[in-house]
């Protein structure tokens, strides 16, 4: 039971933990690294996953409970920032490129005088 509840307490640490972590992400590859931090092979989350077979089988449920909880509440959170990230990105991109449709557009000119109005004009101007 000791165990439980020194586990339990850290679940709550690293929740706090993931707030200050994904708070202020502005960056995809930021966002990456901290999910690999948690969830990954040597992640935080992972490893309190691999504890589940240390505890006794009374304790598991609960135990269970908690670390399930912990993973959904950070996929959570990491879904809302990867969201918030990308539609910050699409913004500054629009911003970028954005075309000022009051300007004049440029006059194109296609083709050109046939060679017989070309004759005629030049005969003109010599008189």
């Amino acid at each position: 039971m000791k165990m439980l509840k020194e586990d339990i307490m850290n679940i709550e640490e690293i929740k706090k933990s993931i707030d200050t972590d994904l708070e202020h992400i502005t960056k995809q590859n930021e966002l990456n690294d901290i999910k690999s931090k948690y969830l990954g092979k040597e992640g935080v989350i992972t490893l309190l996953q691999s504890k589940i077979r240390e505890i006794p089988n009374e304790e598991k449920k609960e135990y269970g409970i908690k670390v399930n909880e912990i993973r959904t509440y950070f996929n959570n959170l990491f879904e809302e920032v990867k969201t918030r990230i990308e539609t910050e990105e699409v913004n500054r991109k629009l911003e970028k490129e954005a075309i000022d449709i009051t300007l004049p557009s440029e006059e194109i000119i296609t083709g050109s005088l046939h060679p017989f109005n070309r004759i005629i004009e030049e005969v003109e101007d010599i008189f």
